[in-house]
């Protein structure tokens, strides 16, 4: 029995582990490498990508999403979260007006100092 890495060629990125009993050749589309032509200190617990003829490790790249965004995507919900209140402030509403009042107004003051990556959105009253 054979251990192949399937290895996608328009990505050089290794996608499965195949068992055969008979060796696997190319094709368009995937390259396969058994595993008994790899090193001994080969690690298997890592993803890897065929770099140059060998597998490399291989570590996705890190999305950054700058303050700018998250920000950006804060006050949306919180605009979002003050619209949907609207109605509680109108003179013939059946809710609680102080408390709702008081939940809008810390919906507007949720950018003052704020955490960016830890946001602790105010609860509504119910």
């Amino acid at each position: 029995m054979h251990k192949f890495y399937q290895i996608r060629k328009s990505t050089g990125m290794v996608e499965f582990v195949i068992d055969s009993v008979i060796l696997i050749p190319d094709n368009d589309d995937f390259s396969y490498v058994d595993f008994s032509t790899l090193p001994s200190d080969f690690n298997h617990e890592l993803r890897h990508k065929l770099v140059d003829g060998s597998l490399q490790p291989y570590e996705e790249p890190q999305v950054v999403i700058s303050d700018v965004i998250l920000l950006r995507d804060i006050r949306n919900k919180r605009d979002r979260l003050l619209d949907e209140s609207d109605w509680t402030q109108v003179p013939d509403s059946p809710a609680n007006t102080s408390e709702w009042a008081t939940y809008r107004q810390a919906l507007r003051d949720i950018t003052d100092g704020i955490d960016l990556q830890n946001v602790t959105w105010p609860t509504p009253p119910e």
